[in-house]
């Protein structure tokens, strides 16, 4: 029987990869919270300038 590497699956092959998917992972959520807080800020902002207007 010969070695096969693609149904060589031990847990140890497997632990790089796993760190890359969860690196992406967390790359990915720090940027949808990071564009959530852009656009809440952008919100409030635009609020203000809509009630400072109303209100002079």
């Amino acid at each position: 029987m010969q070695y096969d590497p693609i149904q060589q699956h031990t847990p140890a092959a497997e632990q790089p990869h796993l760190a890359q998917v969860r690196l992406e992972a967390d790359m990915l959520r720090g940027a949808v919270i990071a564009t959530g807080i852009q656009y809440v800020i952008r919100a409030i902002h635009t609020a203000a300038m809509r009630f400072s207007r109303t209100a002079a």
